[in-house]
């Protein structure tokens, strides 16, 4: 993971990193949190250069995308890790907490 984290660092989007940008790490998951599609586009190019170099691969079939905000409501671009469009998702479940997707972010526990 930590190689993930340097590249990104290293990235023209490195302003992102510190403030905005979040990994979770537990579980082998990884959680990635972004202001602008513009900017979560250019994070998951970084992310799958680097597992390329690392002769990794991300179970694609298990990747969401969500949006919280403003943007809730308009068509958004599609979104790719590597060569593999990523869905739009209403709901994503993580961890055992449900969140919405929306204007304003809704996290609920269903056991």
């Amino acid at each position: 993971m930590n190689a993930f984290i340097v590249n990104l660092r290293k990235s023209d989007i490195g302003s992102y990193f510190k403030n905005v940008l979040w990994m979770s790490t537990l579980c082998r998951h990884v959680l990635l949190m972004c202001p602008s599609i513009k900017g979560l586009q250019l994070t998951l190019d970084i992310c799958s250069h680097t597992a390329d170099d690392l002769s990794l691969q991300f179970i694609c079939s298990k990747l969401h995308c969500m949006v919280i905000g403003k943007a809730a409501a308009v068509k958004l671009h599609n979104i790719y890790l590597g060569d593999t469009h990523i869905l739009w998702s209403q709901t994503v479940k993580y961890m055992g907490v449900h969140t919405a997707s929306g204007k304003v972010c809704v996290l609920m526990l269903i056991p």
